[in-house]
């Protein structure tokens, strides 16, 4: 903590920028969606009516909603009101409403017990989204008594959660600040003061990223083959990609062994997410990627039991089908994420023969066993199969924020920098609309950056420290590189503006020399 009389000063337009930000109305944060407008004014439990015009504003500027359209979509879920002893129109959430009632009650804990709610939780949660505000403002707008308030924010002070002082440049009176919004004021402050970062031309992101993911500079070793690989973690990529193109680009030598030996030494595995596509995940995060969809019943025909690892021929055995019909059950399984392998080779032959059981001879037990050899390879007899886990059920709020942050995690370890076109091509629980709000949150915390990285991405783009350090560093213009178009390096496909015409189209058969 800091002391009052050592405590800097925050600029207002410094507070300015983080009001923006905390309230969605900075370029780029507005609402896309009417229900999106809804779900920030839960948040905020009541805004005033001149801050829900900025926003509505916003999501305008940002999204092309129409104002009123999307106003009149959710008015039957809305009120206009003015807070029993307040002097501030504001609009609120109908759910909120008995909220309210229990933060303005004069009597500090009758509302409370009827409606659940800790009013000092409330003011907690609405004084969140500002940065230094005079008590003033806050009793107009909440319709707070001064005795009320002040009853509120001793509460709020003795957990620690609430500064108050002179906090602003040229005050002469005292604010009220949420304490971690204070502390991201500081840090603002001090970025503030650092020699400032030039965002880099369009150019230069492609070079970036080979950097980043180690295109720039192949490893050689199997540590190389680790670090490469976990950041690619998550990726979604067509199966015979893998040992193609996108590790043999980050590596080299790449010896197919390596990724065998990571497979039976460690937690690594492969799931299925979609025809033919695959990622790459420890068995214990794969549901940062992936669930697990419903048809147990139709695994539990192929796969003897939910819990075993089971050979080709012992599914065939329980199952009773022909191994060609089997061949085409078990990679149906594997592509919808009900069902995988605990061994590479399989993916790998299976690859080669375009997960497909060509041949057309007899299945039938009873047949000349030296037709064996002439379907064997076709079939993926390689390894164990089994059922994948359908994690741990349902999760609450926290639970889902934190698998929210280690997606983020995930894509930073990928990219360095985030914006929305570079997410376009991510599974959906790793793309922008799901992740922006955790973005935010993350940025606010302090854990990542948000700025202009690179000239000619026209929205928020996030950045890890590590990234930013390298930004800031000389890139290495001097390296030569190959990739394919496809790989997760590629700019190729990317819509933005600034690259329109300069890259080929997203093909597998183009590769890039650099």
């Amino acid at each position: 903590a800091v002391s009052e009389g050592l405590r800097p000063e925050i600029p207002p337009a410094l507070a300015a920028t983080l009001e923006a930000k905390l309230r969605r109305t900075a370029p780029g944060y507005a609402p896309a969606t009417p229900r999106d407008l809804l779900e920030t004014l839960k948040e905020r439990l009541v805004v005033p009516v001149a801050e829900w015009r900025e926003l509505l504003d916003a999501a305008s500027r940002d999204h092309g909603l129409d104002a009123l359209a999307a106003e009149e979509h959710i008015r039957k879920k809305i009120r206009r009101i003015v807070m029993p002893g307040g002097e501030v129109e504001s609009v609120c959430a109908l759910e909120s409403v008995p909220l309210l009632s229990a933060l303005s009650a004069t009597a500090p804990d009758t509302s409370a017990e009827e409606t659940g709610a800790d009013p000092a939780e409330l003011l907690s949660q609405w004084l969140s989204f500002y940065g230094p505000v005079s008590p003033s403002f806050v009793g107009k707008a909440l319709g707070l008594t001064e005795e009320r308030l002040e009853h509120l924010l001793a509460e709020l002070d003795g957990e620690g959660r609430v500064v108050a002082g002179r906090l602003m440049e040229g005050s002469v009176s005292i604010e009220l600040c949420d304490r971690e919004n204070m502390e991201r004021l500081l840090r603002m402050l001090r970025r503030s003061r650092r020699a400032v970062f030039r965002a880099l031309p369009p150019d230069r992101l492609g070079l970036f990223l080979a950097a980043w993911q180690g295109l720039a500079s192949r490893g050689s070793r199997i540590e190389d083959m680790r670090n490469r690989l976990e950041a690619l973690f998550g990726l979604p990529a067509p199966a015979a990609a893998w040992e193609e193109y996108i590790l043999p680009a980050r590596l080299d030598p790449y010896h197919t062994m390596w990724l065998d030996s990571l497979m039976q030494t460690s937690d690594l595995c492969w799931a299925g997410c979609g025809p033919k596509k695959i990622i790459f995940c420890f068995e214990s995060e794969r549901a940062l990627f992936v669930e697990r969809p419903d048809g147990i019943e139709e695994a539990l025909a192929i796969l003897p039991s939910a819990r075993g690892r089971y050979s080709f021929m012992e599914c065939a055995r329980h199952s009773g089908i022909p191994t060609g019909e089997l061949t085409d059950r078990l990679w149906e399984l594997a592509w919808m994420g009900i069902a995988a392998n605990d061994g590479f080779h399989v993916v790998r032959s299976g690859a080669l023969h375009g997960f497909s059981p060509f041949s057309r001879e007899s299945d039938d037990p009873r047949g000349a066993r030296a037709a064996f050899h002439r379907w064997e390879s076709t079939r993926p007899m390689a390894g164990n199969w089994y059922m994948i886990d359908g994690g741990a059920g349902e999760r609450d709020a926290l639970e889902e924020e934190e698998l929210r942050r280690d997606r983020v995690r995930a894509l930073l370890r990928r990219y360095g920098v985030v914006f929305r076109e570079l997410l376009e091509r991510e599974l959906p629980p790793l793309r922008w609309g799901v992740l922006f709000r955790t973005l935010r949150l993350m940025e606010l915390s302090g854990e990542i950056l948000a700025g202009q990285f690179f000239e000619g991405v026209p929205g928020p783009q996030f950045a890890s420290h590590e990234a930013f350090a390298m930004l800031n560093e000389e890139l290495p213009d001097d390296a030569v590189y190959w990739m394919n178009a496809a790989d997760p390096a590629s700019l190729c496909g990317v819509k933005l503006e600034a690259l329109k015409g300069a890259l080929p189209p997203r093909l597998t058969a183009t590769s890039l020399s650099l």
